[in-house]
Order: C-alpha cells, then sequence, then structure tokens
C-alpha cells in the first residue's frame, strides 16, 4: 500500500507544470487598458550618467489592438498567444517622444518582446504587483521603419527600467 501511494503522489510531481500555472504576467496584462512608466528625475539621471532615457512609457490597448479567435470574437491576454504594445521614450538631445510597436509572447515567467521591423528586442518581468522591469535584449530603434532612426542601446540601459503602473487618467503614449 504504500508503495502504491509513493508511485501516486512521484506521477503526481512529475505532471507538467502548465497544469498548473497561468501565464507570466496575467496580472500585468488582459483586457483593460495597462500602462506603465516611469519619468527619471535630474538625481536619478546624474546617479545613471550612461542613460539617454528620460522617460519610458509601455502601453497596453487590447480592445483597440487585440486579437480575435476563429469564430470572430475578441480575446485577450492570457487567452491569446502574445499582445501588442507600444513603448514610447524621451531620450537625451532627441525633441520629442519616440515611439515604437511591438509584440509580447510568454517566455519562463516574463515576456520576450520584440519590435516591429526587426527594430530590436527586450523582456519584462514583474518585480511586484504594480511594477514592470523593462530590460534590453538588444538594441532599440525607434522609427526604425522608416525614416531617421534614434538607437537606445544597452549602455543606456545597463539596470533596466523599472516602470509603475499608472492611473487610467494617465494610460496614453508620452506626448
Amino acid at each position: 500500500m504504500t508503495r502504491i501511494l509513493c508511485l501516486t503522489f512521484a506521477a503526481v510531481l512529475t505532471l507538467p507544470t502548465p497544469l498548473w500555472a497561468e501565464k507570466p504576467l496575467a496580472q500585468y496584462f488582459g483586457a483593460d487598458n495597462n500602462c506603465y512608466g516611469q519619468a527619471y528625475t535630474e538625481a536619478d539621471l546624474a546617479a545613471r550618467p550612461d542613460q539617454a532615457v528620460t522617460a519610458i512609457r509601455l502601453t497596453h490597448f487590447p480592445r483597440s489592438e487585440g486579437f480575435f479567435d476563429a469564430q470572430g470574437r475578441k480575446v485577450f491576454y492570457p487567452d491569446t498567444p502574445e499582445i501588442v504594445v507600444n513603448l514610447t521614450i524621451r531620450h537625451k538631445g532627441h525633441e520629442g517622444p519616440l515611439l515604437a510597436t511591438g509584440f509580447c509572447w510568454p517566455d519562463g515567467t516574463g515576456m520576450a518582446c520584440g519590435l516591429e521591423c526587426d527594430a530590436g528586442q527586450f523582456s519584462l518581468t514583474g518585480t511586484d504587483k504594480d511594477t514592470l522591469l523593462l530590460t534590453l535584449t538588444s538594441k532599440l530603434q525607434f522609427d526604425g521603419c522608416g525614416g531617421t532612426s534614434t538607437t537606445l542601446t544597452t549602455g543606456d540601459a545597463k539596470h533596466g527600467f523599472e516602470m509603475r503602473r499608472l492611473s487610467a487618467d494617465t494610460c496614453a503614449p508620452l506626448d
């Protein structure tokens, strides 16, 4: 009898984790608009002299930038394989905000993201219930689909970009 219980218990422990795990960052993205951002003060920038980003914002508007199922119904993350995001930055020496659109998909405990036009990659991980950490995994090019391009390199983001959830009334790309 003890032997059967041990085998049953061992079988349960070896079940694939997707049966128990939810998709990563599901609490951060869903059917509602979601915005995360950070504006850096002069003191923040003085502590990180290599950082050229003065503000960053990640927006996700699933009702206007979402996916449809086979029946034509709008579906939202975590019921979709990926999400659409807009990444907006303010960069030292560049007038006005820079905007890029990207797609993010589950990757381990976070999300891997790629910008349109092969303009670079980054990852997202949750640090607490209202904070995301954006880490560059390659250089990012803004306005990379044509025209003049501004490049954000990993040297600009040695520590990543910690972004806090923004209130609904400020949920928009940087202007």
